[in-house]
């Protein structure tokens, strides 16, 4: 039999080539023809001065130091997270919300202290919404509700002052744990701690537990007990539980002061003169999911 590639000469036409190609040819990729996407995608971000300027956090902690976090601005995904009906439900979507805007990602929404969170709370409701804030109030006197608006740029500005440090009342003192003990006049030393997110959401659990089981509410015994570290040197829970129990008002009112004296927090009341009874009063802004939906 004759060879029929010799014949044709399509052996010698495929020796040493590349195998054919099937379909319309292929351009010679070059990096710089390639297509690029028509948009620019840079989320911006902003620094945000936090009260305690990193001095309270131990040694070894991403903030620890730190007088200022970047955050970033608010998006569509932000919005998802405050509108989320499961995330809502649970209690966790302030929460949520502020880890999403953390740039550094070896922060923990949990770890950061309390007024630490607000100042960032305040930061990206600003930077998201502007700095009016209107929304309605309860008046502790008459418990009608009433329209107020918060500028929550004030908030800002007195940061920075509130951030300042002060010196220690007499009967302060700081141990080696960087916790501050408190002297009190029935010859106590408390040692306290600066307040976490994660204390913050403990209280919030055990006084939602307590109103399900139709127990009186315990506000300030449960905020005294997240505090306290020991008494006297006395670490046992259930002696100092004991102890709080057992406090008397005027050392509970000054170991609450001393505390407001010593963590740094942002200042959130505001002067309000009710419209319905005339009552003069300090009204708190309301750092809820509500706090980032301005009113149309």
């Amino acid at each position: 039999m004759r060879n029929n590639d010799e014949r044709s000469g399509a052996k010698k036409a495929h020796q040493g080539s590349p195998p054919l190609q099937t379909g319309p040819p292929r351009p010679p990729v070059n990096a710089a023809s390639a297509p690029s996407f028509p948009l620019d995608f840079v989320n911006p971000t902003t620094f945000v001065a936090l009260p305690s300027k990193g001095a309270l956090y131990p040694a070894g902690h991403s903030l620890s130091g730190v007088a200022e976090v970047e955050i970033r601005q608010m998006t569509a995904k932000q919005e998802d997270i405050l509108t989320s009906p499961t995330l809502l439900k649970k209690g966790v979507a302030i929460d949520r919300f502020v880890q999403s805007l953390m740039v550094d990602s070896t922060i923990n929404v949990n770890d950061l202290l309390v007024g630490d969170k607000n100042a960032i709370l305040i930061a990206a409701r600003v930077e998201g919404y502007g700095a009016q804030y209107t929304t309605a109030v309860i008046c502790p006197s008459c418990s009608e509700r009433a329209e107020y608006e918060f500028d929550l740029a004030a908030y800002q500005n007195e940061l920075e002052e509130e951030a300042s440090p002060e010196s220690l009342p007499e009967n302060i003192t700081v141990n080696d744990t960087g916790h501050y003990v408190v002297s009190l006049e029935m010859g106590w030393d408390v040692e306290i701690k600066p307040l976490t997110s994660s204390d913050e959401k403990k209280i919030a659990k055990t006084l939602e537990q307590r109103k399900k089981a139709k127990m009186v509410e315990s506000v300030i015994s449960e905020q005294l007990r997240a505090m306290i570290v020991s008494i006297s040197g006395h670490t046992d829970r259930a002696v100092i539980n004991k102890a709080i129990n057992m406090m008397p008002v005027k050392s509970s009112r000054a170991l609450r002061d001393a505390y407001s004296a010593v963590v740094p927090n942002v200042d959130l009341k505001r002067d309000f003169n009710c419209p319905h009874c005339g009552t003069d009063t300090r009204m708190e802004v309301p750092l809820s999911a509500e706090f980032f939906w301005p009113r149309q």
